[in-house]
């Protein structure tokens, strides 16, 4: 009685020894890539960009069978994977989000939604390169980008949002053994340097305006440009720059001014899951975008975005208040 804490039936039913073997063979990089068994009807593992992604792909077809919901086996599955024997949601693994390991890239395939992947505005620190990032979630991370508008909100606002929290605590955890590296193991020094870091994030985008600085204990500094997606540190698109919140302050519209001397115009294809396409204008085109006189730059936006034809896209994509 009561939910499998197992998989059994749709789509585990099988006579088919080659299709056992191919099972067994399947990696997790091939479930979250859309590409494993193909030859197999129906292919199973084209996960949508949903939480709970494994229950979400087959329950709808197992209840047509009368089969009970996956959703027990998969998270009995979930609970053995991260030592856990309470878990049953994706909230209850929200923390294991931002770890830079098998066990977080895991977490993120199974809850890509509470994990921020897929989102343009939600920002996942990870990049559509991560290991286990869902195809799905990367083709809908694209189209965010595609329909948004080029804009940067309110310190006051960014600040207190979920995915500025994210992107701030993920980076401590990506950074962790780095930054005690440079602490020589001082500890006293270690959490100076994230409280550095949580203090520069606290002012909002304007933190990012110039690369953020890393002193280690004995004084040297690295500088980390959050701006610049051909940092080893950002690419190739495994982990997020803060272009997409901070598309002003990065000067991410193409064009050469005296004042950024074009640090930030390195341009490469990872740019495209970076950078609002309302943010590519042509050289010079619209300076409104380094004064941050928003409403101007999407105005350029939106008569470019009229001249390619787009705009049932765009009309989709305004804020309900503009």
């Amino acid at each position: 009685a009561g939910d499998p804490i197992f998989f059994e039936g749709y789509p585990f039913a099988t006579n088919s020894i080659a299709t056992l073997q191919k099972w067994k063979k399947r990696t997790l990089e091939q479930m979250a890539g859309n590409d494993a068994l193909v030859d197999v009807d129906p292919p199973p593992w084209d996960f949508a960009c949903v939480d709970d992604t494994r229950t979400v792909k087959f329950d709808a077809e197992r209840a047509a069978q009368g089969l009970a919901s996956l959703h027990s086996a998969t998270w009995e599955l979930v609970a053995a994977k991260v030592h856990n024997s309470t878990v049953t949601s994706c909230q209850h693994v929200e923390y294991l989000c931002l770890h830079d390991s098998d066990t977080g890239a895991y977490v993120r395939l199974i809850c890509p939604i509470t994990c921020g992947l897929g989102s343009a505005r939600g920002l996942s620190y990870y990049g559509p390169a991560a290991k286990l990032y869902i195809a799905a979630c990367r083709d809908r991370l694209y189209s965010e980008l595609e329909a948004d508008l080029c804009y940067e909100e309110h310190p006051a606002d960014i600040v207190r949002s979920a995915a500025w929290k994210r992107y701030a605590d993920a980076v401590v955890n990506n950074n962790m053994k780095l930054w005690r590296d440079l602490a020589n193991n001082n500890a006293t020094h270690l959490h100076w340097m994230i409280d550095e870091w949580y203090s520069g994030m606290s002012r909002g985008c304007e933190f990012f305006g110039t690369p953020v600085p890393e002193v280690a204990e004995n004084g040297t500094t690295n500088f980390v440009d959050y701006c610049d997606t051909s940092d080893s540190r950002f690419g190739p698109a495994l982990r997020h720059t803060i272009r997409p919140l901070c598309p002003i302050t990065c000067n991410c519209q193409q064009f050469w001014d005296d004042h950024h001397e074009g640090a930030h115009f390195d341009w490469n294809q990872e740019m495209e899951y970076e950078t609002a396409p309302c943010c590519w204008g042509p050289p010079g085109e619209d300076l409104s975008l380094i004064t941050g006189d928003i409403e101007h730059a999407n105005l350029t936006c939106v008569a470019r975005k009229l001249s390619q034809g787009e705009l049932p896209k765009l009309l989709q994509a305004m804020p309900a208040s503009a």
